[in-house]
Formats: C-alpha cells, sequence, structure tokens
C-alpha cells in the first residue's frame, strides 16, 4: 500500500522456461554476503543505543506533547504562508508556488503521523499521532473550503499567461482547484460546513474501523488457537469439517460496534459525494482516475472473471476431486469456500511428495533479497542501495534499517528506512509511508538549484531472525518485498516542481504500476538464480527448484483471483449510489453469488477488509495495475529485464514525473499507444495465466 492524505495537500505503492537470452551475469553477488544482506539476515541495524520516540533524527519529536505541539506549530507557520499567499498579485504563478510550499509544510507532519500511527512501539505516540492526524486533516479541510485562497488559485487558471505554463504547471493548478471543488468552495456556507463536518466524521470513523480491525476475530477452538492473520495456514491442517467451519467463522467475528461503524463511515462518504454534486462516493473518487467511472471499473472486473472462467472451472474441479478422495464419506458434494484451504495443501502436498521437492524458501533470505533488488537497480537505472549507519535519535527500533539510494551520476536521490519484522504493537501487512517527498529547491530569486530529497519507510511483517538462521521468505513474501521497493524507487525518482504530484501522489490505479511491474523481477528466473542462494550451502537455486514453486503458487491462481474481484466489487458496491440499501453482509453475499464458484457461509469477511479505508472505491486498481505492469514488461523488460535502455525510458516516461502528467500518457509514452479497455483486459488475463503455467 502506498500509505498518503488527501485533498489540498495531496498528503493524502511467451514462455518463459524455452525462452532464456543471455543477460549479464552478476557473480560477485553468489560468491559471499555483502553488507546489505547482513544489515537484515541479522535483523539488527547495528545501532547500540534507542530512543523509543525516535524519528529520523528529528531531535523536537522526543515525547507525544513535542509532537503535538509541532502540529500546532505548523498551523501557525501555515497561516503565514496563507497570508503570504493571498498577497500575491492575481495570476501569479507564486500564487502556486507557495501553495506547494503549504502543501509541503503540512506533509512533513501529516505524513509521519500516519507511519507513527501504524507503526511506532509507543503506545503514547501513537495516541499523539491520532490527535495530530485528526488535527491537521481539520485544518486542511478548512483550507479546500477556504474561499479567497480558492479565488487566488482560480486566477492563475484564468489568467492569459496560464497557456505559457508547463505541463506540470497547468496540470497541478486544474487538479487542485478540482479538490476545492469536491470539498464543496461553490456551494452556500451553510453546505460547506457541512462537507467539513463529514471530512472530520469521516476521518474520526476510518481511524475507529482500523482501529477495530486489530480487535475483532480470533479465539481458541478445539485446542486450535486462530487469528484473522493465521486462518488461512491453520485450515490447511485441520481434517474435520466442523471445526473448520467453527474456526471460520471465530477468525471473522466482528468486533462489537464494527458493523455500526462500518455503516456510519459508507452513509457519510455518500452524504459527502451527493452534498458536492457526485451520485456516489465512488464516482467522486474516480473522476480524475485512469478509470473514470463505476461503470467501467465493473466492466474491467467482470471481463476479467469471465476470461478466467475455464481456468477456474477446472481448478475448483481439481478441488472437487480430492475432497473425494481425503473429504468425508458422505453423499454431500458441496465444496465450502472455508474448505479450500485444507484441499488445496492435500493437492498440493501429493504434487510434493511425487517431486521431492527442496523448500523454494531456503534460499531466499532477507538479506540474498536485498542483495536481488540492488542488483536489478543497479543493471537497470543505475542505483545502489547503501546500508548506513543511524544518528542519534534516527530509528524508532534496533530492527529498523537505513538505505541510502545513490545514482551512479546523481549521487544521493533519498533515503529508505525498512521496517522488516513483526513485533507487538505494529500494524501487520507491507505498507510503504512517504515521510518527506521529492520537490525542487529554490533559491531566494525563486531559481530552482536542487531536488528536496526524499524520505520513505517500508514495512513487512515478516518473522525476526533467530540466533544465526536468517528470516527465509517464500516466493509470496519475496513478491511482497519487491512491490515495496517498487513503491519506493517511484518515490526516490520523482523529478516533479512541486511535492504535490511527486512520487506515488497519483491516481490509486497508477500508483500499484511501479510497484506492480517490480514484482516480476521476483518471478524470472534469470534474476533469480544470480541472488537467490541456500542459506547453509550458498548454492544457487535450482531450476527446477524455481519453477517447482511458481508451478505450485500457481496451480489455484484463478481462485486466487476471485478473492480479488469479490473484494473489488465489494468495494464499488458499498461505494455505489444506494450503498446501504441492505446490509453490508447481504451486498457481500449477493456478489458472492455471482462470482464465487464455490459453496460459502453467510460471514461476514468485510470486516477484515482494511482497503475500505486506503483504497475506498480503488480495490481494483491492484488489478489494474498489474494488466499495465505484464503490458510494460513484455513491451520493454521480457527480452533483457535487466536491460538499462529500458530502466531508463521507464524511469523518463512513468517514475520521474509522479502525477505532473496524464497517466495514460505516461504508459503511452512507454507502450507506444493507449491501450483499449479490452486490451487491459487481455493483459490482466496474461498476468495472472502466466503465474499459473
Amino acid at each position: 500500500r502506498a500509505r498518503g492524505v488527501t485533498q489540498l495537500a495531496r498528503c493524502i505503492s511467451g514462455n518463459r522456461r524455452e525462452f532464456r537470452p543471455q543477460i549479464r551475469v552478476f557473480e560477485g553477488i553468489r560468491r559471499c554476503k555483502s553488507e546489505l544482506a547482513e544489515t537484515f539476515d541479522t535483523g539488527v541495524s547495528g545501532r547500540t543505543t534507542l530512543s523509543p520516540t525516535a524519528h529520523f533524527g528529528w531531535t523536537t519529536l522526543h515525547s507525544p506533547s513535542e509532537l503535538k505541539a509541532l502540529a500546532h506549530e505548523t498551523i501557525d507557520q501555515g497561516n503565514q504562508l496563507l497570508s503570504q499567499l493571498l498577497a500575491q498579485p492575481p495570476g501569479s504563478i507564486r500564487i502556486l508556488e507557495l501553495l506547494d510550499d503549504l502543501s509541503d509544510l503540512l506533509c512533513r507532519v501529516a505524513d509521519p503521523a500516519t507511519y507513527i500511527r501504524q507503526l511506532h512501539p509507543d503506545t503514547k505516540m501513537h495516541d499523539a499521532a491520532i490527535y495530530i492526524s485528526q488535527l491537521l486533516g481539520n485544518y486542511i479541510e478548512q483550507l479546500n473550503t477556504h474561499t479567497p485562497l480558492y479565488l487566488a488559485l482560480k486566477s492563475v487558471r484564468d489568467d492569459p499567461s496560464f497557456s505559457t505554463l508547463s505541463v506540470e504547471e497547468q496540470r497541478t493548478t486544474i487538479q487542485l482547484l478540482h479538490d476545492f471543488e469536491k470539498s464543496g468552495i461553490s456551494l452556500p456556507k451553510e453546505q460547506q460546513r457541512e462537507v467539513v463536518e463529514l471530512c472530520e466524521q469521516i476521518q474520526q470513523l476510518e481511524f475507529a474501523f482500523e482501529s477495530k480491525l486489530l480487535e475483532g476475530g480470533g479465539g481458541s477452538v478445539d485446542a486450535f488457537q486462530v487469528t484473522p492473520s493465521n486462518i488461512q495456514r491453520v485450515l490447511c491442517l485441520v481434517s474435520d469439517p466442523e471445526t473448520r467451519l467453527k474456526l471460520h467463522q471465530s477468525a471473522y467475528t466482528p468486533a462489537p460496534d464494527h458493523g455500526a461503524i462500518l455503516d456510519a463511515m459508507l452513509g457519510a462518504r455518500h452524504r459527502l459525494a451527493t452534498v458536492v454534486g457526485y451520485q456516489s462516493f465512488g464516482e467522486s473518487v474516480l473522476v480524475q482516475n485512469m478509470v473514470s467511472s463505476p461503470n467501467q471499473v465493473q466492466y474491467f472486473l467482470r471481463e476479467f472473471w469471465k476470461g478466467l472462467k475455464p481456468r477456474i472451472d477446472r481448478e475448483v474441479g481439481v478441488l472437487r476431486d480430492t475432497r473425494r478422495s481425503h473429504g468425508p464419506a458422505d453423499n454431500d458434494d458441496r465444496l465450502w469456500a472455508h474448505d479450500r484451504p485444507y484441499y488445496t495443501n492435500i493437492h498440493a502436498g501429493s504434487i510434493r511428495r511425487r517431486k521431492q521437492k527442496t523448500l523454494c524458501s531456503d534460499y531466499f533470505s532477507v538479506g540474498r533479497c536485498f542483495e536481488g533488488i540492488n542488483m536489478v537497480t543497479q543493471a537497470v537505472f543505475g542505483v545502489t542501495l547503501r546500508p548506513v549507519s543511524p544518528v542519534s535519535d534516527e530509528l524508532w527500533h534496533p530492527s529498523v534499517s537505513k538505505l541510502v539510494v545513490e545514482h551512479e551520476e546523481e549521487g544521493e536521490l533519498g533515503i529508505i528506512y525498512c521496517d522488516m519484522y513483526a513485533r507487538d504493537h505494529k500494524t501487520d501487512g507491507p505498507a510503504h509511508y512517504s515521510i518527506l517527498n521529492s520537490r525542487e529547491v529554490r533559491d531566494a530569486a525563486g531559481q530552482p538549484v536542487s531536488y528536496q530529497k526524499p524520505m520513505v519507510v517500508l514495512t513487512c511483517s515478516f518473522l525476526p531472525p533467530s540466533g544465526t538462521r536468517p528470516t527465509l521468505l517464500s516466493l509470496a513474501e519475496v513478491e511482497t518485498l519487491f512491490h515495496e521497493m517498487g513503491h519506493a524507487l517511484h518515490s526516490m525518482f520523482g523529478r516533479t516542481k512541486f511535492q504535490t504530484v511527486a512520487g506515488t501522489r497519483c491516481p490509486l490505479d497508477f500508483v500499484e504500476l511501479p510497484s506492480q511491474l517490480f514484482e516480476m523481477y521476483a518471478r524470472d528466473y534469470r534474476v533469480v538464480s544470480q541472488f537467490a542462494t541456500h542459506y547453509k550451502t550458498g548454492e544457487p537455486i535450482p531450476e527446477d527448484v524455481f519453477q517447482a514453486t511458481l508451478e505450485d503458487d500457481g496451480r489455484f491462481i484463478g481462485l486466487n483471483a476471485v478473492d480479488s474481484v469479490i473484494q473489488s466489487m465489494v468495494d464499488q458496491m458499498y461505494h455505489s449510489a444506494d450503498p446501504l440499501a441492505i446490509s453490508t453482509t447481504d451486498t457481500l453475499i449477493q456478489i458472492q453469488r455471482e462470482f464465487n464458484p464455490l459453496d460459502f457461509a453467510p460471514i461476514p469477511l468485510q470486516f477484515r477488509y482494511g482497503h475500505l479505508c486506503g483504497y475506498a472505491a480503488a480495490y481494483y486498481s491492484y488489478l489494474w495495475c498489474q494488466a499495465l505492469a505484464s503490458m510494460i514488461w513484455t513491451k520493454c523488460f521480457h527480452n533483457d529485464p535487466l536491460n538499462r535502455e529500458s530502466g531508463d525510458l521507464l524511469r523518463k516516461h512513468v517514475l520521474a514525473h509522479g502525477n505532473a502528467r496524464p497517466p495514460w500518457k505516461m504508459v503511452e509514452g512507454l507502450l507506444g499507444n493507449q491501450p483499449s479497455m479490452d486490451e487491459v483486459v487481455e493483459g490482466a488475463l496474461s498476468r495472472w495465466n502466466a503465474k499459473g503455467s
């Protein structure tokens, strides 16, 4: 997930086995472990002292009270910038530049608050981060309904000189005006106040919904301890059908009031959308996306599902056969969704026994994977990831590592903090958090002299290393790590005038493109063979072991795609023109009846859908960007995944621009044309069928 805050500040991630062209080999990676690998395989950054309230070396953030004080100081400084902006002559480009200064000022506090809320071990700092997120969120909403500010920006667009501005300056102006209009700037004062109140309410409800995600689900059933995060692994091991159902129900039992919070959140979003002139919240979100309407999203999802249907039916047939062989001796031929992990595991186990398969994870220590990422970035972009020692008050946990990103000609591009391992009081799941965005740095005369160095946090929840044994990753976890690094590179390569549109500050159905593209390196043996070595022997991963793992992972890829389609369609229905016509559970059941080929119990899975906050009305973005990434990979990297010329083109046409150019134009710059919706559907099918080949 590429994390951020919305609105004005915009703070708001053929057949390969037969095709093996020669590519350059980085033999040094195989011979010995580098400092980079040791940094992650020990799980300790080398820091000997640690402040439990540390943040990136900021000496003013030692306590929750200092964090709160910083937020209030930021608002005071913001008001000073606002006064300076409003004093500019109408039509002046300085209005837009000062507005970006204001955005940068707010994001320097609002973005770290998002990370602190999710990752920091100190609960008092966590509570303070919620406080300042709400405080700054309210301030931003006030700015979004500030009429003099809107009129000042509008004067830039209406000035005759507007046509002489750069594409980025024009696009940023138009986008920010759109944000004002989405906030009801043209409405009567009473409705403007309602918009502000609704935005505040939605923010509080989203915090509450996310908090309930940590509370709901879990318990003990017949000596099995189950949680939402381990339910699939547990179900793989339970042979009794009734126990599997009880475990499934226990894992997805919602926390108290979770349903009321979800209803209130969806209702408030819908009311906000209708007040500012949209038929639905989904319509208001999609209007500036690559897929610009709910009908287009649903067409994409349904056509993708139809294209995969033959594969889905074959996979269901395999599971039914497995149930007949290993299931209860009864006449019930139904195959339940909660039985899928068990029979999938039974089928996979029989395949493994026949093949006597070596564990692929033995070749994927976290450190080796970072070496592989470094190999790719060096070859494709001329960029090195260099581990460095932290300074005082910089890291919030000893397992966090700091990487400096250096280009062979341009020097230091930015900093990546890697928080890779699970611990108490840390939100589960992978994510990318922007802490500081790139933008032009101007001198006193307003001339650009350099770029602000971006700073991001990458987080995963891998098990920590144990003794001398490094953490070993499954192939899916390796893909996750490459995915998050794709977001980080998007941030590092940002070269825009304004931080408002830099890096990952772009539409959700475009922001996942670089990360989905980078994932594909983790599935290409030509790349993997150069860094994946056995954690004990140092032996490179054999091709048959890697290909067997790909086959295992892809054996039921169609059913995995069904899960994504269902969650994406539920997301669309929850943000439709009548989101609460029936209960959220009944909506989920309707979608399951349409797309799920398995029988299912009426269990409220929606209370585990964390994307209903971060990716509201846009969860389809993952499937959409997988399709675009597949098309770009085929065009630019399939023949040679480490091709520098293709990497430079990717940076030139996509990674450098964030949202400073229209996403379709950036895609067209790489593909040579703008693909149709049906061509994108074919790209999605190609990506998913390749996973299952």
